[in-house]
């Protein structure tokens, strides 16, 4: 009979395993999230990236998600979780766009989990440019398949050294006697210019 049933569903280990996992993705849901805080979703072709607006709520309203997904007719989903939150959502990014260190926390099998070790990834993938502790973070996308050359690489390099030389020289004055021109022309180290840019490649 049910009553029976429900006895040894409650007895049963790996059933006890996965309430108290349900249960803590809940609590994660509702207390590690907070109104400001960046979110991240996945589906097999794309991630989307936006703000969480609210505090968790609960709403019994059935909600239907329309996947579009090109020529092919769109996919339609029942959404029908009754705890929520507000999220201000960005435009969707292809995943293959994602970079190696990001995709393999995002295949996390839990429901809600943290990316707080990997913000800039996440940052990089949200704005090509942002400011995080007095640092201005800046991205380029080379969208070409196949090696990049040298010669192109080193060109990109050297024009965001310019950038810093030149806003160096509009925000603290060049010395006396020197152009924006020779910080250009010549070597930064010849110059005895302090070189604080930091680069990554993938």
């Amino acid at each position: 009979d049910e009553e029976a049933s429900d006895e040894d569903l409650s007895d049963d280990p790996e059933n006890k395993m996965s309430a108290a996992n349900r249960e803590s993705q809940v609590n994660k849901f509702i207390t590690e999230i907070g109104v400001g805080d960046l979110v991240v979703t996945i589906n097999s072709s794309h991630i989307a990236i936006g703000f969480c607006v609210s505090d968790a709520y609960v709403d019994e309203t059935v909600l239907i998600n329309r996947i579009d997904r090109g020529r092919n007719p769109p996919k339609i989903e029942v959404l029908d979780y009754k705890l929520r939150r507000g999220i201000s959502w960005g435009r969707p990014i292809e995943r293959e766009l994602v970079s190696a260190s990001l995709r393999k926390p995002l295949l996390a099998r839990n429901t809600v989990s943290c990316l707080d070790e990997h913000w800039d990834k996440v940052y990089t993938l949200a704005y090509p440019f942002f400011i995080r502790d007095n640092t201005i973070y800046f991205s380029n996308r080379i969208d070409k398949q196949g090696p990049i050359g040298t010669r192109s690489m080193c060109a990109l390099l050297d024009s965001i050294v310019c950038a810093q030389l030149v806003a160096d020289a509009i925000f603290t004055g060049l010395a006396p006697g020197r152009s924006i021109k020779d910080l250009l022309d010549n070597d930064c180290y010849e110059l005895g210019v302090e070189e604080r840019l930091m680069s990554q490649a993938e």
